[in-house]
């Protein structure tokens, strides 16, 4: 007797090309694949869609673990002790007198070593690369767990303003030291994929080119939700403070915890790519101002350069490694479940606190919303770059002088970023009862009274068509909810427009309501 062929289901090819396609999805996304396959033919495409994207799992896995045991075992990482370095040097500095201690000496390799130097982006380049090496081991002084040392970064300049060096700098130099583990990922494809490496790696260094074309993508009105999640996860990590960090629940994944995340990013841009990408909600909800920007407006002037200008000097070799000891980190530090405490924390200097005090003052007394919305976070970036010196002065305390250079950083920064928004990034568009509304806020906040030029250069940016506000300001007379008032100046005449009093309005001398 012959036995039957087993006939494949109609489904079963539509299955494994989906599997096939999407095998590298995070979890999250190959459940939406399999929910979307149940829908369209049943429950059966479903539930194979599963055990493949599981078996398929399962493979990746072994085959991770068989290429790690394959690989040759890395030397083990030496620790430089300071009796090793004879003599035992302090940080000079910058020879170009650009930072002091080891930020300095950095920046001066990076300038040196560069064809197209920038002091600017040499200089940010070293902040984060030396944050990353005492990053879930030396706090700041500031808040009741410290200040972390961790920090976002952009630097904005044309084609060929050498951003691509300081990448290339930032890497060697973390190599040098043995801390090439602290590299992390040039990108990621999801916010799935930022909390997967944040579990392997809560300490790293990440360097993105094009970085203003991925904002665009998060900002996009048709981005996929994984890619929107990204700039929410990043906002939300750049927060924590030696505190814990617990990822979102999903459907095939659990919850992870990562005590004492330390994730830096250093972004590369072109002005106009970027600050097009930005978006109005990305400046109230936060996540612009806990950036720093440094800028280079045109191409810097070439330099010859020698085959050897990025060999590592032996001092700042040296330096950097006196900064980074691993076999330190966390291992010193008491962990209850919620938190880790600093292996160390930095304390006061005489003189210091009073500027982070001045800073988060002027932020707080700012009347204009935009720069108050933008410069919100400037103390806290003021007192982690200050960190940041300090250790690379070799100093046990944040002192007035750390603190003062890093003010003068931080407010070159928010001034780069406010210019950039006020040159280049458009508005979201407002729909007309949301406008009225605007136009009310607006008057309301410059004290009741606001003349009807002012209130239309206010919002040149928010607006689809010019009759728009023309036709909100009119609705809102027209109903009463502003009065209008022409004040006669000898000239051309001048229209204001003011919120009702409770009372019948009689007019002030020298205006008059237009009729």
């Amino acid at each position: 007797m012959v036995d039957e062929l087993e006939v494949a289901p109609v489904w079963m090819a539509t299955v494994q090309g989906a599997v096939a396609k999407f095998n590298e999805a995070s979890p999250d996304e190959q459940e939406v694949i399999c929910l979307r396959l149940g829908e369209n033919y049943g429950p059966e495409a479903a539930a194979k869609a599963r055990e493949l994207f599981k078996a398929e799992r399962a493979r990746v896995f072994v085959d991770a673990v068989e290429r790690i045991k394959a690989r040759p075992k890395p030397a083990p990482i030496k620790v430089v002790r300071d009796e090793e370095e004879e003599p035992r040097r302090k940080p000079v500095g910058s020879r170009l007198g650009i930072a002091p201690g080891l930020v300095g000496e950095m920046a001066d390799f990076t300038i040196s070593s560069a064809m197209y130097p920038s002091a600017g982006f040499a200089v940010g380049g070293s902040v984060l690369t030396i944050g990353t090496l005492i990053g879930r081991r030396i706090a700041g002084p500031s808040g009741p767990l410290g200040t972390g040392t961790h920090l976002y970064l952009v630097l904005v300049g044309p084609t060929g303003s050498g951003k691509e060096h300081i990448r290339t700098v930032s890497k060697q130099l973390l190599t040098a030291v043995n801390a090439a583990a602290l590299i992390g990922p040039g990108r990621f494809k999801s916010g799935a994929a930022i909390i997967s490496h944040l579990i392997k790696k809560p300490l790293s260094l990440c360097i993105m080119d094009e970085f203003g074309a991925m904002l665009a993508r998060f900002s996009h009105p048709n981005a996929q939700f994984y890619h929107q999640d990204e700039t929410e996860i990043l906002r939300e990590l750049w927060g924590i403070n030696w505190g814990r960090y617990d990822s979102p629940e999903g459907a095939s994944a659990d919850s992870e915890a990562v005590l004492s995340p330390a994730l830096s990013v250093i972004g590369m841009s072109t002005p106009k790519e970027l600050y097009k990408a930005c978006k109005s909600r990305d400046v109230t909800n936060g996540f612009l101002n806990r950036w720093m920007f440094v800028e280079e407006k045109v191409q810097p002037a070439y330099q010859r350069v020698s085959e050897d200008a990025l060999k590592v000097p032996r001092e700042l070799r040296l330096g950097l490694s006196r900064l980074y000891q691993p076999g330190t980190v966390l291992l010193n530090q008491p962990c209850d479940g919620s938190e880790c405490r600093p292996s160390f924390r930095m304390g006061w200097g005489p003189g210091a606190e009073q500027i982070y005090d001045e800073v988060r003052q002027n932020v707080e007394r700012e009347t204009d919303d935009r720069r108050r919305e933008l410069f919100w976070r400037s103390a806290e970036k003021t007192v982690r770059i200050a960190t940041i010196v300090a250790a690379g002065c070799l100093s046990k305390t944040v002192n007035r002088d750390h603190m003062e250079w890093a003010r003068q950083l931080v407010m070159q920064s928010d001034e780069t970023l406010l210019a950039g928004v006020q040159e280049y990034m458009e508005e979201e568009k407002l729909e007309f009862g949301e406008l009225c509304r605007e136009i009310i806020r607006r008057v309301k906040r410059e004290g009741g009274s606001m003349s009807r030029r002012e209130v239309g250069r206010s919002f040149q940016n928010n607006l689809r068509y010019g009759p728009e506000l023309r036709r909100a300001i009119d609705h809102l007379i027209d109903t009463e909810q502003l009065i209008e008032w022409k004040e006669e100046t000898g000239g051309r005449p001048s229209w204001w427009l003011e919120l009702p009093p409770p009372t019948k309005p009689t007019g002030p001398s020298g205006f008059r309501r237009r009729i």
